[in-house]
């Protein structure tokens, strides 16, 4: 399937993010961690919109913190990409050997294109993607092109007019080739979250983020959420490359429409709750990439040696929901406190505490 987040919320960007924004993350990882198992099989008219929803959440919030990233490094594409290699790239590939290298241990089938297919981030096209993907690592790929495409043409096209019909072009294109089967039609993830992240990244540029925390956007958001809650996939087919391309349209249009009316809900009920984004809810946000990228690593772990199942856990009985209370408590519980013991270590071990702790230990040991 997928495995999401990123490290992109990093201290220096902290004024440009807004604590709602960080709330709703977390709660997507939340939502994630039940979408990553047998729930998905189970119950997929119900998982599905679920999944859809926290995908355009990470989308929309990397889309969000994508255009202040990129002003606060001058609009130098150089200096952006750096710090996304950083970051996201060399996590990436990491986290891509460790798990060939996991599967070559257990005796697992292995296929070195897989390998090529990651790290080349190749596999963000349909064919690759379906035979050379470990399913859940497709994700960074996918949020570095959306960062790549947005941030050229905000770097090198002035008119945000010209910027909005070069990525509409390339939509058309892409739908155009997903329509006709070609060899080189993008992932079917692509169109449909690429408007997702470009939202975000407009709604940031043009700081129009509090103009739409109000109720006039909850009034059009709700009757959205009505309407496209209505599934009418059924009567479309595939019979034609125009029938294909009606029935692609329409999907995307309908789970965009949806889960960006319910992200926008999502943030305006989090904004009048007014919870606040507190240093242990921060070093999730910080870490997330980590987190995301061990996720499949822990959950295998928590499934095999602790609760004893196979591959799968079938979506039935309290056991299998404890097994999910144990994940979140792992990766955005017990995960996180050792990410903020281990931040406040230094400033625990300063000169001063430590003359302090030897002046101590040096009377204990003048008494004895």
């Amino acid at each position: 399937m997928y495995m999401m987040i990123y490290d992109d919320i990093q201290k220096a960007e902290r004024p440009h993010s807004i604590s709602e924004l960080t709330i709703l993350k977390i709660t997507a990882l939340v939502l994630l961690i039940f979408v990553h198992s047998d729930l998905l099989f189970a119950y997929p008219a119900i998982m599905q919109p679920v999944e859809w929803f926290l995908l355009s959440v990470f989308f929309f919030v990397g889309g969000y913190l994508a255009y202040s990233s990129f002003q606060k490094r001058g609009r130098s594409l150089k200096q952006f990409f750096k710090s996304k290699i950083l970051t996201l790239y060399v996590p990436f590939v990491a986290a891509v050997v460790f798990y060939l290298f996991l599967d070559t241990l257990m005796g697992a089938p292995t296929e070195p294109l897989a390998f090529v297919s990651q790290v080349s981030m190749m596999n963000v096209f349909a064919h690759l993607n379906s035979l050379y993907n470990w399913g859940t690592l497709w994700f960074i790929p996918f949020l570095l092109l959306f960062m790549a495409i947005t941030c050229a043409l905000e770097r090198y096209v002035q008119s945000t007019k010209k910027q909005i019909f070069a990525i509409s072009v390339l939509l058309l294109g892409t739908a155009l080739l997903w329509a006709f089967n070609t060899p080189l039609r993008l992932d079917g993830l692509f169109n449909q979250y690429l408007l997702v992240f470009v939202f975000g990244f407009y709604i940031s540029k043009f700081h129009l983020y509090e103009k739409l925390m109000n109720y006039k956007t909850a009034l059009v958001a709700l009757p959205i959420v009505a309407f496209f809650a209505l599934d009418f996939s059924g009567v479309f087919n595939y019979t034609t490359p125009i029938n294909a391309l009606v029935a692609h349209i329409y999907f995307n249009t309908r789970s965009i429409a949806l889960t960006m009316s319910l992200v926008l809900l999502a943030l305006m009920a989090l904004r009048r709750v007014k919870i606040p984004a507190n240093g242990f809810a921060k070093q999730i946000a910080d870490h997330s990439a980590f987190i995301y990228l061990s996720e499949p690593f822990i959950s295998f772990v928590i499934l095999t040696y602790v609760f004893g199942q196979g591959e799968s856990f079938f979506a039935s009985g309290p056991l299998f929901y404890l097994y999910q209370a144990t994940r979140i408590l792992v990766l955005l519980v017990v995960m996180p406190l050792g990410f903020l013991v281990l931040q406040y270590r230094p400033k625990i071990a300063t000169p001063a505490v430590l003359h302090r702790v030897k002046v101590v230990y040096k009377n204990l040991l003048f008494r004895r």
